[in-house]
């Protein structure tokens, strides 16, 4: 595992996201950090898929960190202005130590 800790170079934020509805019935996200973990980040592929009447960029990515206890897919990791949603989480090697995220990056 020594080489994994090596490869933990960016010092990425875990947040909260919440939902609040308006008398409209729109909804705003919002989020807030609720903890910091060392991670490394790995590129996945992408895609331009057709949502909503338009185009969206989407990248995928994989982001390997130090296990955190709670993290769920109702969290996400943000590395200076860029966003992932977590998709998945695997426990990298059964032992608890490092979680796999699987992510998509917000364009």
């Amino acid at each position: 595992m020594a080489d994994a800790l090596g490869q933990l170079r960016h010092h990425f934020a875990i947040e909260a996201v919440t939902i609040v509805r308006d008398e409209g019935g729109g909804a705003v996200a919002s989020s807030a950090e609720i903890a910091r973990a060392w991670g490394s980040l790995r590129g996945g592929g992408g895609g331009l898929p057709f949502l909503a009447d338009a185009f969206r960029a989407r990248t995928t990515h994989t982001i390997t960190i130090r296990a955190h206890i709670g993290l769920t897919t109702a969290h996400q990791l943000r590395l200076g202005p860029r966003v992932f949603i977590i998709l998945a989480i695997t426990d990298r090697d059964g032992t608890g130590r490092f979680l796999d995220c699987a992510c998509e990056e917000r364009t």
